[in-house]
């Protein structure tokens, strides 16, 4: 979307308020398209707290293997301690990205003009590009 937004004429890019739309609304569809990657995640954590919620089941009914639940639980806490870091610093990654993304959308889209005038806006969606994949 944003190569083809470059390579629109200058009259479709308007005035500063036009400007600023486009800017907003390609700075929210890369937030949407990072929102999925994080709801993918934490579909994963509800399904870990259902088989959770079945192991306590399981629990209650055999005393047996509550036992062997008990020496597993703390490694299943050490692995949910890990998997916390691991999100955590993505999702840390992830803004970063994204902040450079929208920046250099406000930057492309702002100078338009010049973007155009040089035959840049292959090299500006080629990094867009890649600050979208570095999400």
């Amino acid at each position: 979307m944003f190569r083809a937004t470059l390579q629109q004429d200058l009259a479709f890019f308007g005035g500063a308020s036009q400007t600023s739309e486009l800017i907003r609304q390609i700075t929210e569809d890369t937030k949407e398209a990072c929102a999925s990657v994080k709801h993918l995640f934490q579909n994963g954590l509800r399904a870990v707290a259902g088989l959770l919620g079945g192991a306590h089941a399981l629990y209650t009914l055999s005393p047996s293997l509550s036992l062997v639940t008990l020496t597993l639980l703390p490694l299943g806490g050490v692995a949910f301690d890990r998997f916390g870091l691991f999100v955590r610093g993505y999702s840390r990654a992830s803004q970063s990205a994204e902040a450079r993304a929208g920046f250099l959308v406000g930057e492309s889209i702002g100078n338009v003009r010049t973007v155009q005038a040089f035959c840049g806006e292959g090299a500006e969606a080629e990094r867009f590009g890649r600050e979208v994949r570095s999400y």
